[in-house]
């Protein structure tokens, strides 16, 4: 025998013993049910009532949440008393954006957001976090600055999405999230079309310049502007015409004339 080799009936048991771990283990792996991704139909989602928050810590944050989100110009932007506070460079509200205080299906809903983060993003080639998201629409679509990361306003922003999120599984999949797709037409825009569905259908609300309707009190917009020095940057999602003809379906569902 040589030195240091064992015996062939030890190696056989040793050999064996591998066989029958490894063969126990695969055999666990098939038992394992697969998982497979939960599916929530966010038309069919309850929308939660911000008065039902209660004023705890973290409701007293979901609160303050709301308000920034609806309020947006009013609290934290470019006119506001403390120059520390002016965050937004517009005077548009979150909620010109997400309809329904972030509620409402196919027009960028928050509701399940929480879970989908943090996630790879192709437009900055990495992965992020919710509040480098939050920042991102701080940048572009007021066209302000970024939240500090430890600040109450960004604290207040993301409770605000956790507390929207409430009861909807990490990582789901979501019928209703963001937009609607709109395929791009094999066709030149039609501008005379364009201009007669915008003076039949946007300006009534928004102007025949486009520039909104300014609230009766205070800042912010009772229908805000399109377009021009105090809307969203050419960075912004809407700033692409499928993303923005997508909300125009969704805050006109009952419309077939758009």
């Amino acid at each position: 025998m040589l030195l240091g080799r064992a015996p062939p009936s030890v190696a056989f048991a040793a050999f064996l013993g591998a066989v029958m771990l490894c063969a126990g283990t695969l055999a666990a792996d098939a038992a394992e049910p697969t998982k497979q991704t939960a599916e929530i139909d966010l038309t069919q989602w309850p929308r939660r009532d911000i008065t039902s928050v209660r004023d705890d810590p973290f409701g007293v944050l979901v609160k303050y949440g709301y308000t920034l989100f609806t309020d947006t110009a009013n609290q934290i932007g470019p006119k506001v008393v403390d120059p520390a506070r002016r965050f937004a460079g517009n005077n548009l509200t979150c909620s010109n954006c997400h309809l329904q205080g972030g509620s409402q299906p196919y027009a960028m809903p928050l509701v399940g957001v929480w879970g989908q983060f943090p996630q790879y993003r192709a437009r900055e080639g990495a992965v992020v976090r919710l509040e480098d998201r939050i920042n991102g629409c701080m940048e572009r679509s007021v066209n302000g600055r970024a939240l500090p990361l430890d600040s109450r306003e960004m604290k207040a922003f993301s409770s605000y999405v956790r507390w929207l999120s409430t009861g909807i599984p990490d990582g789901a999949k979501l019928v209703g999230g963001g937009t609607l797709q709109i395929k791009e037409p094999a066709r030149a825009a039609d501008g005379s079309r364009g201009a007669q569905v915008f003076t039949q259908t946007c300006a009534p609300c928004h102007g025949m310049d486009g520039l909104g309707q300014r609230a009766a009190t205070g800042a912010g917009y009772q229908f805000p502007p399109l377009w021009g020095p105090d809307s969203f940057n050419n960075g912004a999602g809407m700033s692409r015409l499928l993303t923005t003809a997508a909300l125009c379906h969704a805050q006109h569902a009952d419309r077939h004339d758009i």
